[in-house]
C-alpha cells in the first residue's frame, strides 16, 4: 500500500486490529502454543503491535524531509520517502524500525515540538511586526532617554 494512501484511522484501525488478533492468538487451544507457528504468529502480532504506533507517529505532518533522512541515517535502510509514487508501508515494515525504535520516537517528538516552537516563533514575528517605539523625554529634560511604545 503507497504511504499516501494511509491515513491516521487506518492505522488505529489496524492497531485494534492487531488487538483483536492478540486476544485470539491467546485463546488458541493449549497444544497448539506448541507450534512454531503459533509461536512465528505470536511474534509477527507482537511485532506490529510496537511498529504500528511508530508508523502513525511518521504519518504526522510534522515530520518533514528533515526527519526522513534522520530515520533513513538511525535504520541504515534505504527508505524512499520522496517518491511519493513508489513510497510504501513495506518499506518501513522491512527498515529497521523495532531495533531503533527509541531514536525514531525522538526524531518524531522533536518534530512535534519542532512545529510548536515554529507557531511561537510566528506568533511573536506578527506581534513584533506591529509594535512601535518612541523615545520620551525624562523628567523634563530636553533629551529623550526613556522608552516609550503602544
Amino acid at each position: 500500500m503507497l504511504w499516501t494512501e494511509i491515513d491516521f484511522n487506518m492505522i488505529s484501525d489496524w492497531m485494534d486490529d492487531i488487538e483483536k488478533f492478540k486476544t485470539q492468538c491467546i485463546r488458541l487451544p493449549k497444544d497448539l502454543k506448541a507450534w512454531q507457528a503459533y509461536t512465528e504468529l505470536k511474534k509477527q502480532i507482537e511485532d506490529y503491535k510496537e511498529v504500528l504506533p511508530i508508523i502513525l507517529e511518521l504519518k504526522k505532518p510534522s515530520v518533514q524531509e528533515r526527519h526522513w533522512q534522520a530515520i533513513v541515517d538511525i535504520t541504515g535502510d534505504d527508505i524512499p520517502y520522496t517518491q511519493e509514487e513508489s513510497f510504501m508501508m513495506d518499506h518501513l515494515l522491512k527498515a529497521k524500525i523495532l531495533p531503533n525504535k527509541e531514536e525514531i520516537e525522538d526524531v518524531c517528538d522533536s518534530a512535534d515540538k519542532q512545529v510548536t516552537i515554529n507557531k511561537k516563533l510566528q506568533e511573536l514575528s506578527t506581534y513584533w511586526d506591529y509594535v512601535e517605539f518612541e523615545f520620551l523625554a525624562y523628567k523634563g529634560k530636553e533629551v529623550q532617554c526613556r522608552l516609550g511604545g503602544n
